[in-house]
């Protein structure tokens, strides 16, 4: 009989990257980036890496913005957490798009997020795994 290995209880380690229209973002960006750390702390998380990684055109218009500004954070987090999160994004009318994804736990995470530029935007990251 085969056993199933289950993964270890406790919190888990995650990436989450938020898009938010480009004009808020440039008026006042401080503003921004507390409402997105608010948002995700409020789910009991814990941001171990956080900051503003780029500003894109868009490929289509997304409730009438043009441009975007990304919003890529790490953090630490129950289980349940990202659907908490997920949903406050949707309601949430800074949030144009959310991602939330569950790390590996052998993947290390960036202090600064700006370095993950070059490989998330060319998709080398999850290939050369």
């Amino acid at each position: 009989m085969k056993r199933v290995q289950t993964a270890p209880e406790g919190p888990r380690r995650y990436e989450a990257m938020f898009l938010v229209e480009s004009g808020l973002a440039s008026k006042d960006w401080d503003a921004v980036e507390a409402h997105m750390k608010e948002l995700v702390q409020r789910s009991g998380a814990t941001i171990l890496s956080a900051g503003k990684w780029d500003e894109r055109k868009l490929s289509f218009e997304i409730r009438g913005a043009r441009r975007g500004t990304y919003w890529l954070c790490y953090f630490q987090a129950p289980a349940d957490a990202p659907e908490k999160i997920r949903r406050t994004a949707v309601l949430s009318e800074t949030v144009l798009r959310s991602m939330v994804l569950v790390l590996d736990r052998t993947e290390e995470v960036p202090q600064d997020v700006t370095t993950r530029r070059t490989t998330v935007a060319i998709g080398e990251d999850r290939e050369m795994r």
